[in-house]
């Protein structure tokens, strides 16, 4: 049980989280220290995010508090990032991040399944940056 990151593809474009169960913020931040070394080692200059939720939509106390400080570390190569699977309460939590913040809407997502997912991202990739 916890948060375990990997490659989503071959090509290193893309990161999956798995989500299963409990997790703790420590585990988490265990995490987002392999995702900085995965993303770090590659030779692409955008890594896209596909957090899957399906087995674990659990959150531990303080939620906001530690996500909060998520846009400060973010990683320059990080591209989108889209949750797969969560349940009502961080559905709610990502429309009021997005209403705080216009950079979040564009960079954080939602999808019902890892396909759709992984579609969205496409879709963004085949989109030129404004």
């Amino acid at each position: 049980m916890g948060i375990r990151a990997m490659w989503d593809d071959e090509g290193q474009t893309t990161l999956r989280y798995v989500v299963e169960g409990r997790w703790t913020w420590d585990e988490f931040y265990a995490m987002m220290d392999e995702s900085r070394r995965l993303m770090d080692s590659a030779l692409n200059s955008r890594i896209d995010m596909i957090v899957d939720m399906t087995s674990g939509n659990f959150l531990p106390h303080n939620a906001l508090s530690h996500f909060g400080r998520l846009p400060k570390s973010r990683h320059p190569k990080a591209g989108i990032l889209v949750l797969v699977g969560p349940n009502a309460f961080i559905r709610s939590l990502v429309n009021v991040i997005g209403r705080l913040s216009a950079r979040s809407t564009t960079h954080l997502l939602v999808a019902d399944t890892m396909e759709d997912a992984r579609q969205k991202i496409a879709e963004r990739r085949s989109t030129p940056a404004v």
